[in-house]
């Protein structure tokens, strides 16, 4: 069992070599609900956040974005809806709003933050909430 801030202290330390290394872009995996997407899902979702064992790795992601934003960095935080196994489809898709019946495959997500470090402006949003569309 990892410490309840594993994310946010993993992100410093990612953060530190990575400006020790001058390497200036990273694309790490959230949480739909962290963060700026905490609006962004419905509030059945929300409620089970945060009555529920998930509120400890939603708050975890959510420092770990702070962190993130706050490092000067290029970084994006790819907050994918519920985790389904499957094949790619490219049907990943940025999403405004998430409920209960949104999903997406782990391998869309993977393709997904490949394909955005592969992008050549800078990140023009500090996340991005991705499902099925």
């Amino acid at each position: 069992m990892s410490s309840t801030d594993f994310s946010a202290a993993s992100a410093q330390s990612i953060v530190n070599a990575m400006k020790k290394h001058a390497v200036e872009r990273v694309v790490a995996i959230s949480a739909a609900g962290a963060g700026d997407g905490r609006e962004k899902v419905d509030s059945i979702t929300r409620l089970l956040f945060c009555t529920s064992n998930p509120s400890i790795t939603l708050r975890d992601s959510q420092n770990m974005e702070e962190v993130y934003k706050n490092s000067g960095l290029d970084s994006l935080a790819v907050q994918p809806v519920r985790l389904v196994d499957g094949e790619p489809t490219n049907r990943a898709r940025i999403v405004e709003r998430c409920g209960l019946s949104s999903k997406i495959s782990r391998s869309d997500v993977a393709a997904w933050m490949l394909d955005a470090l592969e992008r050549t402006e800078p990140f023009k949003s500090r996340s991005e909430m991705i499902a099925w569309k």
